[in-house]
């Protein structure tokens, strides 16, 4: 397990209106998208002080963890461009519209 933070727009190319994402990876096979999650969220919360709004995470992962009944209480959206046991974790529910463009609801 190891996490990095990044800013990134999720639209290539485009600066203004970057988000900060914590962004965590996970590749124990034993252990379900849910259970990850909620170590990152538990990381996330160490690192910032508050929980994080949005989960970004592969369209696997974030139908999985929609499905669990332990389904944490973050916005969940899925993205081709996020690879599986990694999930992009922010402070800003609302994305902006070419970002809802690149990404749906899970």
């Amino acid at each position: 397990m190891f996490y990095i933070i990044v800013m990134k727009s999720l639209v290539y190319g485009q600066e203004k209106g970057s988000v900060m994402y914590f962004v965590w990876f996970d590749g124990d096979r034993r252990r379900g998208p849910h259970l990850k999650l909620a170590d990152a969220i538990e990381a996330y919360r160490e690192k910032f002080g508050k929980s994080p709004a949005i989960c970004l995470a592969s369209d696997g992962d974030a139908r999985e963890i929609v499905a669990s009944t332990r389904r944490p209480d973050i916005a969940i959206r899925a993205a081709d461009f996020i690879s599986r046991n990694t999930f992009y974790l922010g402070d800003v529910a609302e994305l902006g519209a070419d970002d809802m463009r690149r990404t749906r609801a899970a």
